[in-house]
Formats: structure tokens, sequence, C-alpha cells
């Protein structure tokens, strides 16, 4: 959605992986290179992010390793007790390593609507039996980086059938 140009607001892109890494590069305390030196806290910086995405990768590796059949390289049609939880246990660290990175992923799934939340509506589907707009699906989530929106949702909701 572009804002009026009456309103003089500015339109926001949200960045790709590049512009992101990027956004962290220029968001360090001190320059990169301090008299051909890379400055302590851009190092900090750096090394923690390679951390994060190493831990993110051992991560996905171990749910490939939950859902994929070694033999066949097929998804496994069913998955034991057990795999579950390792797949769970695998995307609870990846989220507490983004979360590590300042990266949040909101998922309003099941909430109220409000039409001051930033996610786009893609569908409104006519329900009965409910007296609010309701979110029903979330087609992506919105994610925020440093408490700034870096994707915005987009989100099906219920509508009320009848209006009081």
């Amino acid at each position: 959605m572009n804002p009026p140009n009456k309103l003089g607001i500015t339109k926001f892109e949200f960045p790709n992986a590049a512009g992101l890494a990027e956004e962290i590069e220029n968001s360090t305390a001190c320059n990169p290179t301090v008299g051909g030196q890379e400055s302590n806290a851009y190092a900090i910086e750096v090394q923690k992010l390679s951390k994060a995405l190493v831990a993110v990768a051992n991560q996905s590796w171990r749910i490939t390793v939950a859902i994929i059949d070694p033999d066949s390289q097929e998804p496994k049609s069913e998955l034991s007790v057990q795999e579950l939880k390792k797949i769970g246990n695998a995307l609870e660290s990846m989220n507490e390593t983004l979360c590590s990175l300042g990266i949040k992923i909101i998922d309003r799934f099941g909430e109220s609507f409000n039409a001051g939340l930033p996610e786009q509506v893609v569908t409104e589907e006519p329900r009965d039996g409910i007296s609010k707009e309701q979110i029903i699906r979330t087609i992506r989530p919105t994610i925020l980086w440093q408490q700034t929106m870096v994707q915005r949702g987009e989100i099906d909701i219920a509508v009320p059938t009848t209006k009081k």
C-alpha cells in the first residue's frame, strides 16, 4: 500500500537479506575500520551474527534429519513422537537465536482483528456465529528487527455475516 503523496509520508522499502546484513553493519556503534583495523564493536557484532547463523543452520539440519528418509531422500510419511519432539526443540532453539538478534516473529492467528494492525488483509471470509472480525489465517507473519518492521504480515480474516 502506498500512502497518498499529499500526506508527505515516504514509502518504506523492506530490506532483503543483503539489505538486512547491510543494516546490521551500519548499526554498529563504531566504524568498522579504524586505522585499517576492525573496531571491537564491529567485530563483536559480526561474531554474534556468525554464531547465530551457525546455530540456525545446525537446527535446520536437525529438522531435516528428523523429516527426511535417509534412503529415499523423500519426506517421511509418518513421524514418531520422538521425531516431533526433536523438530519442536529445534524450532524453539531457532526462535531463541533469532530473538537474541532482535528479530521478533508476530503471528496474530486467532486474535480479534483491528484495522490499526500493520498486517495486510488478503481475504475476508463471511462467517456465521461471530460478532466481530477475527484473524483466521496467517499467510506471512509480521517480522520486526530491532523494533522496526522488516516484513509486513499478510492475513485472512473472518467477518460476521450480519452487522448489528
